[in-house]
Formats: C-alpha cells, sequence, structure tokens
C-alpha cells in the first residue's frame, strides 16, 4: 500500500477519533435482566497485552475465567480470539460472566465429530473456598490429519487468614494450579508429523495489608514440554513483591518482579526493581514509575535498561475522562507462551525480548447516557526486536526480531437499543513496519473489527449474532505471501428449559469463508454444535 494512501487514513482516523473520543468517568451498571437466563451483566475490558505474574483480584471464579490469547491452545482458529503477531494492541470485546450453582456440567457435540466436555465443582469452608474444573475436547478434523484432542485441569483455593496470624493477618491468598495437554498434527505439511505439548503452571498469590501498608506478593512455578521430531522442554521460577504506603494524597511505593526460564539448557531472565508514586489533585490523578531492566536473552546476551512509566487520569465532568499514557521498557518472552500462541512453532526457537523504546496512548470514553458508551484512543510505539512469526519450512514457523514502529487506532461502541435488544462493536486499525525495508510486520492485518447483535426473544430464550471482520496481512518480512482477508459470520441461540438446565446450538463460518491464520493453514468451514449446561 501506497505511503500516500496510510497517511491519508491516519489523518481521517485521527481526526475521527478526536470527534469520538470522549470517556464517562463512572461506568453505568446495566441491571441484571431475567430475561438473559444464566448471564449477569456485560463487562468491557482493555489493557495491553503482556506477559507478567499476576497478584490478581481475589474474586472466587464462579466458574473457570476465559483463556486469554497466550493461553488458548487450540489449532482451531474460529475458537479463539485470532493471534495476529506477538504482543498486538489488544482489542476490547464483549465478555460474557455466567453464574451457576455449586456445580455443572456442560457436554457439546458439533460437525467434525467434535464432542467437548466441561465439568466444574466449587465449595466453600469458613475462611477457605475451593474451585475445580476439567475439561475434554476432540476435533476429528476439517481436512486430513487434522484431528486433535486436547484436556485441561484447573484447580483453585482461596484463603482469606485469621487476623490472629502477624503481617498476613486479613490477607487474602490464592494458589492456583493448571495443567493442559494438547495432541495435533503439522497437517499442512505433505507429510503431517505428530505433535504434543504439556504445559503446567503453579501460582501463589497474597494481597495483605500491614499497619496501613498494602502489599502484593507471590511466585510461580511452570513447565512446559513439546514432544515433536526435536522434543524441547522449558522450567522456569516468578516472583514479585510490591509495596504501597498509602498517604493522604499520595501513595508511593517499591516494585520487585523477576522471571527466569530454563530453555534447551539455556538461561532467560527479566528483573524489573522500580520506585512508583501516584497522586491525586482534585480531578487528576498522577501516576509514575521509574526503575531498571536487567535482563539475558536465550543467546546469552545481558540487556540493562530503565524502566518508566507515567500517566494521568483526567476527570473533565461526570461523562468524559481522558487518559495518557507513556511507557518504556522491556517485555517478557517465553517458549511456552509463544507455542500457545502458535502451535506449529519450530522447537529451536531463539528468544529474546521486545524493547519498547517510547509507547505512547491516549485514549478518552464518553457515557452521556446510561444506554450508550463510545470510547476511543491512538497508540504509538517505537521498539526493537519486534517479535513476529515467520515461515520457516512448509509447515512450521520460526521467531523474526525486527526494529520497527507502530501505530494503533481503535473505538469501541455499545448501544442498548431497548430492554430485549443491545448493540456492540470495536473496529483496530494497525500500521507496523520494519524500519530497514519499510515492509509490513509479518501477521499483523491493517483492520479488525467485530459487531455483535444480542436480542432476547423472552425471559427465557436469547440471541447473539456476530460479524467480524478481519483484513488482509503478509505472512514474510518480503510483502510477497499475503493472506487474504475474511469475515466470519456467527450465530449462538440460548433456551432456559428450566432453572437446572440450558440448551444452546452454535453457527460459526456460516458464510464459509476460506480462514488462514497461518500461512498454508486451512481453518474449518461452516461449522454447528449442539449442547447442554446442567447446574448441581
Amino acid at each position: 500500500m501506497k505511503k500516500t494512501f496510510y497517511i491519508k487514513l491516519i489523518l481521517v482516523l485521527i481526526a475521527f477519533s478526536n470527534f469520538n473520543c470522549l470517556i464517562s468517568q463512572e461506568e453505568v451498571k446495566e441491571k441484571k435482566k431475567s430475561a438473559e437466563p444464566f448471564d449477569l451483566p456485560n463487562a468491557i475490558i482493555y489493557g495491553d497485552a503482556q506477559v507478567s505474574v499476576s497478584s490478581g483480584v481475589k474474586q472466587f471464579p464462579l466458574k473457570t475465567r476465559p483463556l486469554n490469547l497466550r493461553e488458548l491452545d487450540s489449532i482451531n482458529s474460529l475458537e479463539k480470539q485470532q493471534t495476529n503477531n506477538l504482543n498486538p494492541e489488544q482489542l476490547k470485546t464483549d465478555v460474557q460472566m455466567r453464574e451457576y450453582s455449586n456445580g455443572y456440567l456442560t457436554g457439546e457435540f458439533g460437525r467434525f465429530t467434535n464432542p467437548k466436555l466441561d465439568i466444574g465443582y466449587k465449595f466453600a469452608m469458613g475462611n477457605y473456598k475451593l474451585y475445580a474444573n476439567g475439561g475434554f475436547d476432540y476435533f476429528g478434523g476439517h481436512l486430513p490429519m487434522a484431528d486433535y484432542t486436547k484436556g485441561n485441569v484447573l484447580l483453585v483455593s482461596d484463603y482469606i487468614a485469621p487476623d490472629k496470624f502477624w503481617l498476613f493477618g486479613g490477607s487474602k491468598t490464592r494458589t492456583t494450579f493448571m495443567f493442559n495437554n494438547n495432541a495435533y498434527n503439522t497437517y499442512a505439511d505433505s507429510t503431517p508429523k505428530a505433535r504434543s505439548t504439556n504445559n503446567m503452571k503453579f501460582n501463589l498469590d497474597v494481597d495483605g495489608n500491614y499497619n496501613g501498608f498494602k502489599f502484593y506478593t507471590g511466585a510461580g512455578f511452570k513447565y512446559f514440554a513439546l514432544s515433536a521430531d526435536n522434543n524441547t522442554s522449558e522450567n522456569g521460577f516468578s516472583a514479585f513483591l510490591k509495596v504501597i504506603n498509602p498517604l493522604t494524597d499520595m501513595n508511593i511505593g517499591a516494585d520487585f518482579s523477576f522471571d527466569m526460564n530454563t530453555l534447551r539448557g539455556m538461561s532467560t531472565k527479566l528483573i524489573n526493581i522500580a520506585g512508583l508514586a501516584d497522586l491525586t489533585n482534585g480531578n487528576i490523578k498522577y501516576y509514575s514509575e521509574l526503575g531498571i531492566q536487567l535482563s539475558s536473552n536465550s543467546s546469552e546476551v545481558n540487556y540493562f535498561n530503565p524502566l518508566i512509566k507515567a500517566g494521568f487520569d483526567y476527570k473533565f465532568n461526570r461523562e468524559v475522562t481522558f487518559k495518557g499514557d507513556l511507557q518504556s521498557g522491556r517485555n517478557w518472552n517465553e517458549f511456552g507462551n509463544l507455542m500457545i500462541s502458535n502451535p506449529y512453532l519450530n522447537s529451536n526457537a531463539l528468544i529474546d525480548y521486545e524493547y519498547n523504546l517510547v509507547k505512547i496512548k491516549a485514549m478518552a470514553q464518553y457515557h452521556p447516557i446510561d444506554n450508550f458508551n463510545i470510547s476511543g484512543g491512538l497508540s504509538f510505539s517505537l521498539i526493537k526486536n519486534i517479535t513476529t512469526f515467520v515461515d520457516s519450512s512448509l509447515s512450521t514457523f520460526g521467531l523474526g526480531y525486527f526494529d520497527g514502529n507502530k501505530i494503533n487506532i481503535f473505538t469501541d461502541v455499545s448501544y442498548k437499543i431497548n430492554s430485549n435488544s443491545k448493540l456492540s462493536g470495536f473496529f483496530s486499525i494497525n500500521f507496523a513496519n520494519i524500519s530497514d525495508s519499510s515492509k509490513n510486520i509479518p501477521y499483523l492485518p491493517i483492520l479488525n473489527t467485530k459487531i455483535v447483535y444480542k436480542y432476547n426473544v423472552n425471559e427465557n430464550f436469547y440471541t447473539n449474532l456476530f460479524l467480524n471482520y478481519v483484513g488482509s496481512k503478509f505472512a514474510d518480512i518480503q510483502n510477497k505471501v499475503e493472506i487474504p482477508a475474511y469475515i466470519n459470520l456467527g450465530l449462538d441461540v440460548n433456551y432456559k428449559y428450566d432453572e437446572k438446565m440450558n440448551l444452546f446450538i452454535k453457527f460459526d463460518n456460516i458464510l464459509n469463508q476460506e480462514i488462514y491464520i497461518w500461512n498454508k493453514y486451512k481453518e474449518r468451514g461452516i461449522f454447528v454444535s449442539l449442547g447442554i449446561t446442567w447446574q448441581f
């Protein structure tokens, strides 16, 4: 695409963004409707996708949470949000949470011999809560050797320590154990090869308060193994500690985090040491973090750089809020997460880190009435070692690291038409170039947009209709191999049979589009499945 077109398009979109980028400080919470069986109100979630050890919100899950992009180990992209390149600007989506009793069982069967089973149970005893979840998914394959088998186990326990315990009295402790297995084939190859992955993680997070000091701390162990032509394993340890001293109008504190992995006998690490502060002055809140980063990649190259974060939230009035953010620093990478993003990654891939020399982001939200919300923004990043997948062989991919820049323009709109219907959507436009060649970064489409229409027929019957358009993208750094754009049209129909049972039917890729997420890997065509959820 010619530079003049990019420039004109950027100017038009910036003008559009400036017109619509107004933000409301106060979120208006929709009341729960009986016309939405099993559903809580929709929530809008957004942010930068980064791998980090999270202190997390210690709310006990009612059902296993939806896995994020880096946790979804799926052959079939139509079951997940599309991964176009590593660490993209995360798009906003409507996320529907479901409320269940102590136990639930969901069974589903779809086209291409696709049985699924998901079961969960939780119980509480005093200050202790436990949640367990397990699942199984078999896909018979839309092409020869495109079948896969997946299984997962999740155990989460929450514990609130009694006040008698020194330092940790009243603290909230969450322990998490997760194990996923995925067995599949490199079906784009003329002679497909079997692969399997095992991903295991154990984390312990604590949120506490001692003599007015808030602290967040935790540690985690992880293990990832790939069985392929060349077996590869990775294991690692992570820890973090964040302490904050709340003052009258200011919070000050310190933040420390440590990540270390061993991959094929090579050690990688990233250490963050920083001080932080935030100040509230009237309708404006300022926040900052300043420190250093020490790191080394799998080629044993050591890095030392500053870590800088600064920004503000400006509450203009009840309906409008502006936000600005500036960052500089490295992002953690690890083989296991990259394999989850692309299960066809080479087993001998080297690990390095993206370095945001500078990232500037401005956004706003406008919420004049309860039934309408619009937000939008613009971000610019100047990056060393942009991490992206590149073709390595007929059926596998390597990792490429290039210096370049990214511009992302995004808008999110939600409109409640009436008590029975709601329309929402987002669009994201990306301009990302490699500095040396001015070529587009592989696997990042210029345009990605989605529209969702929800309609409640009555208090027991509702539907969701969605349309997702993903623009074309290149599969190589020379921009000679182009992956075509596609439209994914889908429909979910849900019926609440009684208080215990919910029936549903799902349609995906109704237009039977030819969809390629990875070069030569064609995704499934039109898809339909039936299912039932039973609570106990």
